[in-house]
């Protein structure tokens, strides 16, 4: 008897779970996005469809169809599937799988073992699977929010093939979005409930490429309705700015999302319109003090950028935005500032006309 059951195949749906679990797609037809691993003649789908998978790992940000990939895969194979999360195990449970699978794999029996949030294990908890994956007598997939170069072990990484997951489109949500209200089996297609395509554009562009967000989005949205006299329920306007509050953008402090924004940044300083779009972004960072840069000034005015600290930057752009007028651009000149200070490194804030990108 395997310590961890397999997957349930059909399972009912409960009207207890959230919008987004029985959302799930059931079939790899009606999943949406991914359609360079997916998409008809890919190999990975191939594979899928011909149940003759090798290990492999899903890396992508949260939203994007990891979990729910990894049981479309137990649903369509004849292999036992065995999902446990990282989160919940430790390595005595981790040893005792893999023993179980290893007597199975002599009899001719294949096993899938799925590892959600697979980053979570430390080192040793990694090199348990590693010789049961080199002898075959298990398939690992695994599933990670975080870079797997970072976060798996190398000796793990060699032996199976990442895939990258992409966050949703926009169109993609708003796709799901449609699927969600008209579905009368798992969805809220019984709820009378109708919402304009501006509506859910808006709820698709604050989910930031996460699908289980938007769901969540839509299904409070349908919670806090209210109908009208002929009882019909509409999203209006009024409610989803009530519901959404403000946009929370992807951030990690010290993992791949950190160090992207901060590559951006230095990147972007190449040209002056962008310079103030990913400054912006980090402000909304939830723990600013985490970076720093050393061509910024200490502790700027929100309406003065001082000409002395942009002229010794070669790379940032002329601007000097005065007090008076911040949106005027003056070139900064040899009298307008003073050497004998030497920059002290500071915290980006953005000025105020930026702060609209991220509210």
């Amino acid at each position: 008897m395997s310590l961890f059951p397999q997957l349930p195949i059909d399972e009912s749906p409960s009207a207890h779970q959230p919008l987004a679990e029985r959302m799930r797609p059931r079939t790899l037809d009606e999943f949406i996005g991914q359609e360079k691993l997916l998409g008809p003649g890919k190999p990975l789908r191939i594979q899928i469809e011909s149940d003759n998978l090798g290990s492999m790992l899903f890396w992508g940000p949260p939203g994007c169809g990891k979990t729910t990939l990894a049981r479309l895969i137990a649903r369509l194979t004849k292999s036992e599937f065995i999902s446990f999360s990282a989160v919940l195990s430790g390595i005595k449970e981790i040893k005792e799988v893999m023993a179980d699978a290893e007597r199975k794999s002599h009899s001719g029996r294949r096993t899938i073992v799925f590892v959600d949030e697979v980053h979570r294990f430390n080192k040793s908890q990694q090199d348990a699977f590693l010789p049961y994956v080199e002898a075959g007598h298990i398939t690992f997939i695994g599933a990670t929010t975080e870079n797997p170069s970072f976060e798996v072990i190398s000796p793990l990484l060699s032996r199976t093939k990442v895939y990258v997951l992409d966050s949703l489109t926009t169109p993609q949500i708003v796709q799901l979005l449609h699927r969600a209200l008209e579905d009368k089996e798992r969805g809220l297609g019984n709820e009378n409930l109708s919402a304009s395509e501006e509506i859910l554009f808006r709820i698709a562009s604050f989910a930031n490429g996460d699908a289980r967000s938007a769901y969540n989005t839509l299904e409070l949205c349908a919670r806090s309705a209210k109908p009208d006299s002929s009882g019909a329920r509409v999203i209006t306007d009024a409610l989803l700015e009530d519901v959404l509050q403000r946009k929370l953008l992807r951030y990690d402090k010290s993992g791949e999302e950190h160090f992207n924004l901060i590559s951006a940044l230095h990147k972007s300083v190449r040209l002056p319109a962008a310079w103030f779009a990913w400054p912006a972004k980090i402000s909304a960072w939830p723990n600013q003090g985490l970076w720093q840069s050393p061509s910024l000034p200490k502790k700027p005015s929100i309406f003065s950028v001082r000409p002395k600290e942009i002229s010794r930057s070669p790379k940032l752009p002329s601007i000097f935005l005065s007090r008076q007028n911040p949106m005027r651009s003056t070139p900064p000149t040899a009298t307008s500032w003073k050497t004998s200070t030497k920059p002290k490194p500071i915290l980006f804030r953005s000025i105020c006309a930026t702060r609209q990108l991220t509210s």
